[in-house]
C-alpha cells in the first residue's frame, strides 16, 4: 500500500465476513477467540481500519466455513468493477513480462471522471 492506509481489499474482506457472521449469528468476541485476537483488536479489523493477516483471514473462514479462496475472488471481482488505487507503488511486472522502467501507480484511481460535453449538431438549433 502506498501510504499505509488500509486497502479496499481489506475494507471488502472485512465487509464480507461481517456479513457471514451476521448470517450466521456468530459474535465477534467468539470469533476474536477463534482466531487468537483481542474483541477489540478483531472489531477494528472488521470496521476496516485494522489489517487482516493471511493466517487470521484463513481462521475466519475455516470458522465460518467458508473457502478463504472464495472470498477473495468475490472481492476481487467487486474491486474490478471499480477504478482503484493498487496497493503497489510501483508494477515491475506487466503481461508476465519484466517492464524495462516500473510504472509509477501514484495517483491512480484519484483523477476525476471525464465527462462528453455535448454540442448540438450543425444546422439543429446550433448559430452558425
Amino acid at each position: 500500500m502506498t501510504d499505509n492506509s488500509i486497502s479496499d481489499l481489506t475494507r471488502l474482506v472485512a465487509a464480507n465476513i461481517r456479513g457471514l457472521m451476521a448470517q450466521h449469528d456468530v459474535k465477534q468476541a467468539d470469533m476474536a477467540e477463534s482466531i487468537g485476537v483481542s474483541q477489540s483488536q478483531f472489531s477494528k479489523m472488521l470496521r476496516g481500519i485494522k489489517p487482516i493477516d493471511l493466517d487470521q483471514l484463513d481462521g475466519m473462514c475455516t470458522a465460518l466455513d467458508v473457502k478463504t479462496s472464495d472470498i477473495i475472488k468475490q472481492v476481487e471481482n467487486t474491486l474490478a468493477a471499480y477504478d482503484v488505487q493498487p496497493n503497489a507503488r510501483y508494477i515491475f511486472v506487466s503481461e508476465g513480462v519484466r517492464r524495462d522502467k516500473p510504472y509509477d501507480t501514484e495517483g491512480w484511481g484519484s483523477s476525476e471522471p471525464i465527462v462528453p460535453v455535448y454540442r448540438p449538431r450543425a444546422g439543429r438549433g446550433a448559430s452558425e
